[in-house]
């Protein structure tokens, strides 16, 4: 309160000689603007951006069964071409714009007020967060072009490339990042996010290698450890696709080695991935502990993940009868996500295909259909496979009643033969 009170006095002070100009480099005017620039406008817009973000990273959700995005920027059910649909990303935006229109000193081409490049880093980011990525791109542009210090620089030039991936500018992205993410030390506050936005340009290209190495080294030195665990998570699962076993478990360790610095779902999903790719434990022992960790109440919101986890590991040893009531309890549960609901029901309905039960396929390719978006490609292919399927189905009810036509017909025939024999004799 009385640091507010004192910069108020001091404003009006520097008003009152007439120092509100954004046209003469006196340094009474330089300390105005930036004053005012840092602790009025931006401090309010960086807020809106802290809110926003805070919604985003409580409402969004990870699909754990597929590699994990980078960064999340859509909440649960969002279409991520559309802008968001959180006010405080625009509350920000209009913060940027209105430190940048009144407080802005350049002169000459000469940036006077230091505070400008955090407003356009702002300005960028509220759009960037708001999916509008153009703009963002522009904002950012603005910043490069006369940055006013080294770490705005550096800065604003891994979110412009990251509004490039966004883009699906990839290529882009590698060529002008790579040097910056290869010459800052590890020491540098940017060097986590600057490898980070590296890996997530390779894992959109497919090219895991590259995009393993540098995720693994955004997770050894990422400050945060919500973005630790996040980086880390997916450091294991790319190397779990690469065939990479012991890395893999590496990488799930150092999240459970986290304990409850690491947020939960990312600790209980490392314990579950963990218990998956283990060979040195029997059976039993890994669905015993799986079965302790469904007993803990604290888990009980992700009793569905644990359920579809023991019903994988009996699958794979041939136990299905015990796989089978895993995956039900998995579906059953009310904590179900959307993402598992899907998986389980496209495992349930494969498997019981291939044991050729194919009216009990369908059924599960029947509950699959309304959890996909009509226009999607992913709903055509499973409608596809379903209409495909119940021609399978319709031949082979044809051919059930026909072979009890048959087998009926002999058995009359059989009756009607020993009529006549007896009546012979």
């Amino acid at each position: 309160m009385k640091t507010g009170l004192k910069f108020s006095v001091f404003c009006l002070a520097l008003i009152g000689i007439g120092s509100c100009s954004t046209q003469k480099d006196r340094f009474l005017n330089i300390e105005y603007h930036s004053l005012n620039t840092k602790f009025n406008v931006l401090f309010n817009g960086e807020e809106a951006l802290d809110i926003g973000s805070a919604i985003l990273a409580s409402q969004a959700q990870d699909n754990f069964l597929t590699t994990l995005a980078v960064e999340l920027i859509t909440l649960d059910g969002e279409d991520e071409n559309a802008t968001a649909s959180i006010p405080s990303f625009i509350r920000a935006e209009e913060k940027a714009v209105k430190a940048i229109q009144k407080h802005s000193l350049k002169i000459n081409d000469i940036q006077y007020n230091r505070q400008i490049d955090d407003a356009y880093l702002l300005l960028g980011k509220a759009r960037y967060f708001d999916r509008r990525f153009f703009p963002a791109l522009e904002a950012f542009n603005f910043l490069l072009e006369s940055p006013t210090n080294r770490n705005s620089y550096v800065e604003g030039k891994i979110w412009r490339e990251k509004t490039n991936i966004r883009l699906r500018n990839e290529e882009l992205a590698i060529e002008n990042l790579r040097p910056l993410a290869r010459s800052i030390f590890p020491s540098n506050k940017f060097y986590s996010l600057a490898n980070a936005t590296l890996a997530e340009s390779f894992l959109n290209l497919k090219q895991l290698d590259s995009a393993s190495f540098y995720i693994k080294r955004a997770a050894l030195e990422a400050p945060k450890r919500k973005n630790k665990a996040r980086y880390l998570f997916i450091t294991g699962q790319l190397f779990e696709s690469l065939g990479k076993r012991d890395s893999a478990e590496w990488a799930f360790k150092e999240i459970i080695a986290l304990k409850r610095k690491a947020p939960k779902k990312f600790l209980l999903q490392a314990k579950i991935k963990k218990t998956l790719l283990d060979t040195l434990n029997t059976l039993t022992d890994r669905v015993s502990f799986l079965q302790k960790i469904l007993k803990n109440y604290e888990n009980q919101t992700f009793e569905h993940f644990v359920n579809r986890a023991i019903g994988n590991l009996y699958l794979k040893q041939k136990e299905d009868s015990l796989a089978l009531v895993y995956f039900d309890r998995s579906i059953d549960s009310p904590y179900l996500d959307p993402y598992t609901q899907i998986e389980n029901n496209k495992d349930l309905a494969d498997y019981h295909f291939k044991e050729g039960n194919y009216f009990i396929s369908g059924n599960y390719l029947d509950k699959l259909l309304p959890l996909f978006d009509e226009t999607s490609l992913a709903f055509k292919k499973i409608k596809r496979k379903r209409e495909n399927l119940s021609g399978v189905i319709f031949y082979e009810q044809n051919i059930k009643k026909t072979d009890s036509i048959i087998y009926l017909m002999t058995l009359i025939l059989e009756l009607l033969f020993n009529t006549q024999m007896q009546k012979v004799k």
